[in-house]
């Protein structure tokens, strides 16, 4: 598209981006909604220059827009997903990493609470869980989840000089 756009066809262009953001469930509140609109804005002008193709009225630009706008979030959120990976420091738990004896595991479990003794059954069943995973799995979030961490390195630490 070599032409100027006129006000008219920004408008439309908008309406379009408009449009595939709210079918990929974009709400206008999200913090990524904006580059989403622009990383979509500059896939339709691409789009439209290399196949001279108008972007009105067009159904399969729209489609291929959505699809885009899908693999935009899987992208995005595989990179979250790295992220919490490397800033994830592993509580080492596993019994056979430690000096402690699985009968002083068991011994330590019962005097703690609850959701400490779910934290540390999940460490010992899924050693090398991200921590991310493993604050889906346990129903919390990555927040609680690290306060938990801290609360049971604490019991344990005592445990151990106590032992």
């Amino acid at each position: 598209m070599h032409q100027k756009m006129t006000p008219s066809d920004i408008a439309a262009l908008d309406q379009l981006v408009g449009g595939v953001l709210k079918a990929g469930r974009i709400a206008y509140a999200s913090p990524d909604y904006e580059d989403y609109r622009q990383e979509l804005r500059l896939l339709v002008l691409t789009e439209v220059a290399q196949a001279s193709q108008s972007f009105k009225n067009n159904p399969r630009l729209f489609q291929r827009l959505v699809w885009r706008l899908f693999d935009l979030r899987k992208k995005r959120a595989r990179r979250v997903h790295e992220v919490y990976d490397e800033l994830a420091d592993p509580l080492t738990l596993s019994p056979t990493e430690t000096p402690w004896d699985w009968v002083n595991w068991q011994l330590v479990m019962p005097s703690l609470s609850e959701p400490l003794q779910k934290v540390l059954g999940s460490y010992l069943k899924h050693p090398d869980m991200p921590k991310y995973q493993r604050a889906a799995m346990l129903a919390m979030s990555v927040d609680t989840l690290n306060r938990r961490l801290k609360l049971l390195r604490q019991v344990l630490h005592t445990a151990e000089a106590q032992a």
